[in-house]
């Protein structure tokens, strides 16, 4: 089937460069001496891609034998996993955003937060965005079903599909990349006040993770509302 092998090869691809890749970034975070608390909620966001993608080798089998031969609490653990990344990534940059927004506009308040208890900063709020993440993930294990031999999302009723899709896409998209447009947006403004033109490369390198972030998800909630 032409959808399945092109599948099956982007998600090999996937896997091949991202599990290294995030490993690299993992190291790099746990070695360096500094701290802040960009560092650490970029550690703890390379953790949530690395659960992802180590789910990859069960979806990779599963579409090259085509069906669902692992039985349902694969079926379940699996989708569990990714959606909880799901949340944990979109979260965790919408808090990196809303540092570099107080790092410009009150840097007093990132002077406060430097040194160890930014360590306690970052882990503390990693800690409830996984807490919270893995609570809205909770969906994935009751309606995720092998169905037809194949692991598949199945309601009981049309309004359980309407609520499920769209919790996921305003809580897991929507009001998140709201909030960082918004707080990217403040932090122009204020570059653009003062002139912080060497701030500029960070805020690129930020920015553009945040938008590939959007245009990743962003066909997925597009055909999750299509399907209400």
């Amino acid at each position: 089937v032409p959808g399945a092998a092109l599948g099956l090869t982007l998600l090999s691809v996937a896997v091949v460069v991202g599990l290294p890749g995030n490993a690299v970034v993992l190291w790099g975070c746990a070695v360096t001496r500094r701290r802040s608390v960009p560092v650490l909620l970029i550690f703890h966001l390379a953790l949530a891609d690395m659960v992802t993608l180590l789910t990859g080798p069960v979806y990779i089998r599963a579409l090259s034998v085509g069906q669902w031969t692992m039985g349902l609490a694969v079926c379940r653990g699996c989708n569990y996993l990714c959606a909880a990344a799901m949340y944990v990534s979109i979260f965790l940059i919408a808090l990196l955003a809303l540092h570099r927004c107080l790092a410009v506009s009150r840097p007093v308040t990132t002077v406060v937060t430097a040194g160890d208890r930014a360590g306690q900063l970052a882990h503390g709020a990693a800690a409830v965005t996984w807490s919270a993440a893995l609570v809205l993930a909770i969906p994935s294990i009751i309606f995720w079903q092998v169905k037809d031999r194949h692991c598949k999302r199945v309601h009981g009723t049309k309004a359980w599909l309407v609520v499920q899709n769209l919790l996921e896409t305003i809580l897991g998209w929507a009001l998140p990349l709201t909030t960082i447009a918004t707080g990217y947006g403040l932090l122009v403004c204020r570059l653009h006040q003062t002139r912080l033109a060497r701030r500029g490369h960070t805020f690129r390198l930020v920015a553009a993770v945040v938008v590939a972030f959007a245009v990743a998800w962003g066909p997925y909630h597009v055909a999750s509302l299509l399907e209400v």
